[in-house]
């Protein structure tokens, strides 16, 4: 599906949840190839799931793009992974080529997701104004920096990581070092929980 051809190079191929996370965990990991992507299945029957697997990710590295893949459409699931962190949703059935522009869109700050999920995760949202935490979010304890504020701003608007660059004339490593900086500070795992925050508490 992916080949250096395709700009892409395979960093790592895990059978299961466990040894994603124990390679994510593991301090060699530092020297391997970057982790710009994952392409994560939901349906992982290991001990962990895919739903944890990623929570577990993104709190080790949030700037990696965690793109959950399955066959599963059901609004809830899509939900949880989405609370987990997952930048993105995609069924298995997509084209080998079409998860080739998911795997760019989420490494460009995107948020890929098939029609399908999409008309579903709507719907959700709509019906039942769902939410990640039971809990109101509370206001961060350490104050934003002008940029960040910036770059939270334009993230709300629904901005790409390379759209919030050009915007701010940053390179997009600079970008990232912002995110990675305003999740620590939110206590937040995406910019779905970022923006929803930030809008709560006039952060922006």
């Amino acid at each position: 599906m992916f080949g250096y051809s395709d700009g892409f190079a395979i960093a790592g191929v895990f059978a299961t949840a466990v040894a994603a996370v124990d390679a994510a965990l593991a301090p060699e990991h530092r020297l391997s190839p970057r982790w710009d992507v994952v392409f994560m299945d939901i349906g992982l029957s290991d001990p962990l799931g895919g739903i944890e697997a990623t929570r577990r990710i993104k709190a080790v590295m949030p700037d990696t793009a965690v793109v959950m893949l399955t066959v599963f459409e059901n609004p809830q699931t899509i939900m949880a992974a989405l609370c987990a962190g997952a930048d993105g949703y995609v069924l298995k059935k997509s084209s080998a080529r079409a998860l080739r522009e998911h795997a760019r869109e989420a490494i460009d700050g995107g948020v890929p997701m098939t029609a399908e999920v999409a008309r579903a995760t709507v719907d959700l949202v709509r019906r039942f104004g769902a939410s990640c935490s039971p809990r109101a979010p509370t206001a961060p304890q350490r104050p934003l920096t002008n940029r960040e504020r910036e770059v939270l701003r334009l993230m709300a608007e629904g901005k790409t990581y390379k759209e919030v660059g050009v915007g701010l004339d940053i390179a997009i490593d600079t970008v990232r070092t912002h995110v990675r900086r305003l999740y620590r500070k939110l206590e937040v795992n995406n910019a779905r929980e970022a923006a929803a925050l930030a809008f709560q508490h006039g952060l922006i």
